[in-house]
């Protein structure tokens, strides 16, 4: 009785793993498709660090294509006579004019060269933009900037959006207890924008260098960031 019982267990539990073995490996079969969305979007240059808002309207990526500022970089072409600067990484932004459409129709670079005042893009590098849940910050990642700790930092800029135009009002570096003189990028806020994760790149010797996440609570009492720490396992 005892022995034909556990039979049944047993093969009940190996039909049950089997099964869901099978289901597991086919489980995103017919399920996810992966579409290029275009030249628009994607180039021969850099594409990368994409984010879209909430309502899906707007699209924020890094690029690193003509139209953007030029860098102090000099390119060293063997087929030009006169040595040409590189393009720098700027904040480019692509939306839908309604928001059930299906395709972004305009993409254009969000702070532009030809702008009086860009307060976003510069000929330094910047990139990979988190916006808060409301839609009233952005976090982006901005490279050796004059109010800097030391190569890239993560600052914060207060924004508007307004039909198909978005408002920059103000931009903070968001501080010593984020940003040091190691390199911070790719900032992501929590919904309740009490907690900010983002990635560090520590030189420790010329053959080592090691890329964590980090991340930093906003402390209400003082209203600023505290000491980022690493998350640990």
């Amino acid at each position: 009785m005892y022995l034909r019982h556990f039979l049944l267990l047993i093969s009940i539990l190996i039909f049950f793993s089997s099964n869901c073995l099978s289901q597991s490996d086919n489980y995103w079969l017919g399920k996810v498709r992966i579409i290029n969305p275009g030249k628009s979007l994607n180039t021969g240059d850099i594409d990368y660090a994409p984010f879209i808002t909430q309502d899906g309207r707007y699209l924020f990526f890094t690029t690193k294509r003509n139209g953007n500022f030029k860098s102090d970089d000099l390119k060293i072409d063997k087929f030009s006579s006169f040595p040409q600067y590189e393009n720098s990484h700027d904040v480019w932004l692509a939306l839908k004019i309604k928001p059930d459409d299906s395709v972004f129709s305009q993409v254009f670079n969000f702070c532009p060269p030809n702008q009086p005042i860009s307060r976003i893009n510069t000929t330094m590098n910047e990139g990979s933009v988190c916006i808060s849940s409301e839609s009233k910050f952005m976090y982006f990642t901005g490279c050796n900037r004059n109010d800097g700790y030391g190569s890239c930092d993560i600052y914060l800029a207060l924004i508007e959006f307004e039909d198909n135009n978005i408002y920059i009002n103000s931009i903070y570096n968001l501080g010593a207890g984020i940003n040091t003189n190691e390199f911070e990028s790719t900032p992501s806020i929590s919904p309740d924008n009490m907690k900010l994760f983002f990635t560090k790149c520590k030189v420790k010797d010329v053959n080592t260098v090691n890329m964590d996440i980090w991340y930093s609570v906003f402390d209400t009492a003082t209203n600023s960031w505290k000491a980022a720490k690493p998350i640990t396992t």
